[in-house]
């Protein structure tokens, strides 16, 4: 028998980092989603690999909501298509519960625990630090679940903010409970005791089912050997795969979005695409011949909303030549729901987080907090607000009345062009409006998205509305690395572990907080130090 070896581990993205030059530099090991499913389908592809080991390394930090169920997805999909699929990592926690969930045997070290104690959701405010230095914030928005300003106007989360979140958190974890329950057989009583904080050994873990032993990747490797099956090394993915001369293009937007050509690395929200790279993108692949159809994956928290628009004619012009179909990852919420409104066919995973259908912008104030350092500032100008949004003075009633008027101009038209996109009453989309983040599975029922699926759903669907029956899958954007940043950049170890982890929870929670209109993050910082 022939078996094949395939790693989780590094922090989960859906494709490779988007940003050139030293500024994209990182110390992070990355999850390539694209490059898993691409692996995944060559398995499949290749009949004499009987056997699959899916290592979960050290290293492997994916969000719950809708990273972790995108891999259970394609390891069900292998499972289905008739392979053994053993899953083995050294501690079980919550989301190895729900990925083994859809393998063949669960192997954890006979030393490791297992547990399965949910997920929390912390917030950092900054109201009190604030006043005490005298620094002022002014929000304006729509929307009374918009809370991306919220760190700076609170000392806790508010009803509707705790409100949204809580509900994330239920049906995550709920969707992850289920999925462990039907596997191992285990009843709701049983997983209410591990969510109450109970930590099992490898063979208490056994008894409760939810491991099938507890061994050592080289006792495991030891006996293959010993039984004469023979591991296959895998090649490294190209970024296409499949057969024919035609192709169905997989179009990764990740990260913020902003106006500009370039993108570009923020230490506050991670990665930030320019509208004109994505546009360029998208002009790219309708004028490719050879292109029949195109999946426009979503990873984003959104960002501008001049960007957001422009990405969005993008995409309309290219669904007029194209099968346009949208797959939302883990995160495609506010300007991120906003560009995916061309689409013919909108999926999203029911563990993603959409909607945050919302306008907001704020305004800070420092001039008091200079002034106590005895730092004054003076402006000359030629018009009355010529400087409006400098942090060096308080914004004037009539500027506070502009831009009271451009938020609600932006946010009924978002709630426009949602009510078009999904053929429904302008009054029924305020309703579900407000700013709201949605859990997927929420946003299919109250008619936001068409269905609950993941990228494979979405590729199924390209293919049918482009007539075809084979074809090459091809991801895209592809940014080739110089030399330079290749050798610059450094292989993380493990003491990197723990300052990857501080990084990926802030970028969820920016991603879970980000708005219609990019806050100055200057400004952000600058709070921040206060």
């Amino acid at each position: 028998m022939k078996y094949a070896v395939v790693m989780l581990d590094g922090v989960y993205r859906e494709t490779g980092n988007q940003v050139q030059g030293l500024e994209g530099i990182s110390t992070e090991k990355e999850f390539r989603f694209d490059h898993f499913f691409e692996q995944i389908s060559r398995i499949i592809g290749r009949k004499s690999i009987k056997k699959v080991l899916v290592i979960r390394g050290p290293e492997f930090t994916a969000v719950p909501f809708g990273a972790c169920e995108a891999v259970h997805q394609l390891l069900k999909q292998l499972s289905d298509a008739g392979r053994e699929v053993w899953y083995y990592a050294d501690e079980y926690e919550m989301h190895d519960c729900y990925l083994s969930s859809a393998c063949s045997r669960r192997i954890m070290h006979p030393l490791g625990t297992c547990s399965f104690r949910g997920l929390a959701r912390t917030g950092v405010f900054f109201q009190e630090a604030l006043k005490r230095r005298e620094i002022t914030v002014e929000v304006i928005r729509r929307g009374k679940y918009k809370s991306a300003a919220s760190p700076f106007t609170g000392r806790a989360f508010d009803d509707a903010d705790r409100e949204q979140l809580q509900r994330l958190l239920d049906e995550t974890v709920g969707f992850m409970a289920k999925a462990v329950m039907q596997r191992s057989g285990m009843e709701q009583s049983g997983i209410d005791r591990l969510l109450a904080g109970t930590i099992c050994s490898a063979e208490y873990a056994r008894e409760l089912g939810l491991i099938d032993e507890g061994r050592t990747t080289e006792q495991l490797f030891a006996e293959w050997k010993g039984r004469k099956e023979k591991r296959i090394k895998l090649k490294k993915p190209k970024g296409t795969w499949g057969t024919g001369r035609k192709t169905v293009a997989v179009l990764v937007h990740e990260g913020a979005i902003a106006p500009g050509t370039k993108n570009r690395k923020s230490s506050l929200i991670g990665q930030v695409i320019g509208d004109g790279f994505m546009v360029n993108e998208i002009r790219r692949l309708r004028e490719n011949r050879r292109v029949k159809a195109v999946v426009f994956r979503i990873n984003s928290g959104g960002g501008s909303v001049t960007a957001s628009e422009n990405i969005l004619q993008a995409l309309k012009l290219l669904a007029e030549k194209k099968p346009l179909i949208v797959s939302m990852g883990p995160v495609a919420g506010s300007g991120g729901y906003w560009i995916a409104t061309a689409a013919s066919k909108l999926y999203c995973q029911a563990t993603a987080v959409t909607g945050s259908i919302g306008a907001v912008t704020l305004f800070f104030d420092i001039h008091k907090a200079l002034e106590s350092w005895g730092i004054t500032a003076d402006t000359v100008r030629r018009g009355e607000s010529a400087d409006l949004g400098s942090a060096l003075r308080p914004l004037k009633e009539e500027e506070r009345r502009q831009a009271d008027g451009n938020i609600e101009q932006v946010y009924q038209e978002f709630i426009r062009r949602v009510a078009e996109f999904r053929n429904r009453e302008p009054s029924e989309i305020a309703e579900l409006a407000q700013g709201r983040l949605w859990i997927g599975s929420d946003a299919a029922a109250r008619g936001l998205v068409d269905e609950t699926g993941g990228l494979p759903d979405a590729l199924a669907a390209a293919k049918a509305a482009a007539g075809l029956k084979r074809c090459r899958i091809s991801c895209f954007p592809r940014i080739k690395k110089s030399m330079v940043e290749r050798m610059l950049t450094p292989k993380p170890s493990g003491e990197h572990v723990e300052l990857m982890l501080m990084h990926q929870l802030v970028r969820e929670c920016a991603a879970l907080h980000a708005e219609s209109q990019l806050i100055d993050e200057r400004l952000i910082t600058l709070g921040r130090l206060y």
